[in-house]
């Protein structure tokens, strides 16, 4: 996660105040610079601290992965959040990016972020199948990076049934979540 992520999930009032934590929690936390941005995970000291098991390492999805952070944020942390989310409905299986509930309705989360066209299509087209074999509607939630692809996944999603919303990277910083 970034600062600003951090900052808004557990409201440390400035930047300022942040990395002044952040730094006092330097020997539980690896950084590295991404951009302009610095991104922060646990160590194995602060994974013992906190009792995690999971190992998080400097990935070539850091761009995935903090664009999804967003998409938390925006939805005020829901605490059914989970990260990839393997959603099985009869025969029918897709691994979300994230799924979680909003306003008692299941919502699944795909982030975008350079993908090829033609694998978001497969995955809305994998949605779509488990649509047909659910009994409970659902929102596709798309985060993409491109505003051209907005028009392109909004009108896939159309054209099966699939009830989903698309936002862009753009629209999350017009929100001030970013």
């Amino acid at each position: 996660m970034t600062g600003q992520q951090l900052m808004r999930i557990h409201n440390t009032k400035s930047i300022a105040n942040t990395n002044r934590l952040l730094r006092s929690m330097s020997e539980y936390l690896h950084s590295f610079q991404h951009g302009n941005k610095k991104v922060y995970y646990l160590n194995k000291k602060g994974r013992e601290c906190v009792n995690s098991s999971k190992v998080v390492k400097k990935t070539n999805q850091i761009d995935h992965i903090l664009m999804r952070n967003n998409l938390y944020i925006m939805y005020g942390f829901p605490s059914s959040w989970r990260n990839e989310a393997r959603i099985s409905i009869g025969d029918r299986q897709v691994v979300a990016d994230a799924f979680f509930k909003y306003e008692g309705k299941a919502c699944f989360v795909e982030v975008d972020h350079r993908q090829a066209m033609k694998e978001n299509v497969k995955k809305i087209e994998r949605y779509n199948e488990l649509s047909s074999n659910s009994e409970e509607p659902f929102n596709l939630v798309w985060l993409t990076s491109l505003k051209s692809r907005e028009s392109t996944l909004s009108k896939e999603c159309i054209e099966r049934g699939i009830n989903h919303v698309v936002l862009t990277a753009d629209d999350l910083s017009a929100m001030g979540v970013v």
